[in-house]
């Protein structure tokens, strides 16, 4: 995909879908928003530079977004994913996942459940403190302080 591409999808989709839900949650005073990045939009990737600059712009995009929307009782986060296992991953090579499994301190990849868990929780009443924070779950392979 172009660099255009990648911005387009990536980050000019999630401001539209935001956009479009924002008056109905202002209307309501309430909501939750769950933006998808992924652990490229927190580390260099110096072979998909567009794809991480799109996912670094969801990143700033949420906390911006988060802060400006906090008194209207709308929370806005971001889950940051690395490896998960998904079909997108036929894509890439056994050795190349090999490699990335063993730099990771949970050496496996994360499963679609255990990101829906995380997404299920930034949604609920539970999360209700939590706002422009950007959730990774890359089995240890990303530490934020």
């Amino acid at each position: 995909a172009s660099w255009q591409q990648m911005l387009d999808v990536n980050l000019t989709g999630t401001f539209l879908v935001t956009w479009r839900v924002k008056p109905g949650m202002l209307k309501r005073q309430f909501g939750r928003i769950v933006n998808l990045s992924s652990l490229s939009g927190l580390q260099p990737r110096p072979k998909s530079i567009a794809y991480a600059v799109s996912k670094a712009g969801v990143i700033s995009f949420t906390q911006s977004i988060a802060t400006a929307w906090a008194r209207d009782n709308i929370r806005v986060n971001a889950i940051a994913p690395g490896l998960i296992e998904t079909e997108i991953l036929d894509t890439v090579s056994q050795e190349d996942l090999e490699k990335i499994i063993e730099a990771t301190p949970i050496p496996r990849m994360g499963t679609t459940e255990e990101v829906a868990a995380i997404v299920t929780f930034l949604l609920s009443e539970e999360s209700n403190f939590t706002t422009g924070q950007t959730m990774v779950l890359s089995g240890g392979r990303c530490m934020l302080p």
